[in-house]
C-alpha cells in the first residue's frame, strides 16, 4: 500500500451481527447436547462428532469476529481493517449509502464476493 494515495470515502462503524441474546445461546448448546445425546444412545457416532465439529466451529467464528470495523476507500483501492483489497484484484464493487452514513458494500473480487453491512 503506497504512502500517498488520497483518501475518497471511509466510515467505521460497530458490528452488530454476532450479538446473539443468552437465550438463543441456550436453546442452540441445548438442541446441539440434545442431538449429540440421542446420536450415541442410536449409536450414530459419525453424526455427534460432526456436531460437535458444527458446534465448536460456529462458535469459534462468534468469538473471532471483529466488534469495530473500519473501512476505507481510495484511489489505489479498497481497505477493511488491515486488509488490502487493489483495484486490480477487485472486478467491481458497488456502495449504497444514505446522506453521509455508508450502509452498504459490495466487493467483486475476481475469486469471491466479499459482503459488508453496517
Amino acid at each position: 500500500m503506497a504512502k500517498n494515495q488520497n483518501t475518497l470515502f471511509s466510515w467505521n462503524f460497530d458490528d452488530t451481527t454476532q450479538h446473539r441474546s443468552p437465550l438463543w445461546y441456550m436453546i442452540a448448546l441445548s438442541f446441539a447436547i440434545g442431538l449429540i445425546i440421542w446420536g450415541f444412545l442410536t449409536r450414530q457416532y459419525g453424526m455427534s462428532i460432526v456436531i460437535m465439529l458444527l458446534v465448536g466451529f460456529i462458535y469459534f467464528l462468534e468469538n473471532n469476529s471483529e466488534d469495530h470495523v473500519s473501512v476505507e476507500i481510495t484511489d489505489l483501492g479498497v481497505r477493511i481493517q488491515n486488509s488490502f483489497h487493489d483495484y486490480s484484484r477487485i472486478h467491481s464493487y458497488s456502495l449504497v449509502y444514505s446522506w453521509d452514513q455508508a450502509v452498504y458494500l459490495r466487493l467483486h473480487l475476481k475469486k469471491g464476493v466479499f459482503d459488508l453491512q453496517t
